[in-house]
């Protein structure tokens, strides 16, 4: 395979954000959570190449969910979730000393089953594999002057990623809407966690997946609520969008 293009790496460069859908106020994932905000001035970071996220205080510890093993029970039904639930844990395994996910095999954990093969090609684009060589996703990386584009098969239409997952006015968070369902991705503590987009509950949010950074591997985990979803490769997308190291922007 030949060697990826370099890509831009900057600090932050995002577009103005986008109004919430139904007019409902972003401020309630704020408000529910209890997310510091930043001070004035200070740009949350969204996409990094090591994590940046521990300044950001949710005012609570989420629970780690039961990884899912061989025999575990899977849902066929959308049911409701719970932070005890099976989750299916992911490596991102890259297959070049750079360590990039960019390059690399998203396995299961302890079974090291692979489910995607990711992979970056000389003109920027990266494309997202299943083991049958089916392609699900890919992304157009940005060029000079240009912006970054995703697609996802049978769920995102080809559009910027600053569209598609367009940051909040205060950019401690970034929003995304699939089939109608909206959802937000936010940094909590060394982490980057998916939840169900719902302004009309009081209660915590749903937590759907999560992103985390260790020993310079990635890993997903992804709860079976979200797999019956269809979430799987939306959060795969947006692991390796978050932690490429790119301007998404």
């Amino acid at each position: 395979m030949r060697a990826q293009t370099k890509m831009h790496h900057r600090q932050y460069c995002s577009e103005a954000p986008r109004a919430a859908p139904c007019g409902k106020s972003l401020s309630w994932i704020i408000s529910i959570l209890d997310i510091k905000r930043p001070r004035r001035g200070e740009r949350r970071i969204m996409h990094a190449r090591e994590p940046c996220y521990s300044s950001i205080n949710m005012g609570r510890t989420t629970p780690t969910p039961r990884r899912l093993g061989r025999g575990a029970r899977r849902s066929t039904t959308p049911t409701p979730v719970s932070y005890d639930e099976d989750v299916l844990s992911l490596d991102f395994v890259c297959r070049r000393n750079g360590r990039s996910v960019l390059n690399c095999t998203v396995v299961a954990r302890g079974t090291f089953t692979p489910y995607f093969h990711i992979a970056t090609h000389s003109d920027a684009r990266t494309f997202f594999r299943t083991n049958k060589g089916d392609t699900v996703a890919a992304i157009q990386w940005r060029g000079a002057g240009g912006a970054t584009f995703v697609e996802v098969d049978k769920a995102v239409l080809r559009q910027r990623v600053s569209e598609w997952m367009r940051v909040s006015g205060d950019a401690s968070y970034r929003m995304m809407e699939i089939r109608g369902q909206g959802y937000v991705w936010v940094p909590q503590d060394n982490s980057i966690c998916m939840y169900l987009w719902n302004p009309g509950s009081s209660t915590v949010p749903e937590l759907l997946a999560r992103i985390e950074k260790a020993n310079d591997t990635v890993t997903l985990e992804i709860t079976s609520d979200a797999m019956v979803r269809g979430l799987l490769e939306i959060a795969v997308v947006a692991a390796t969008l978050f932690q490429s190291g790119c301007c998404i922007d």
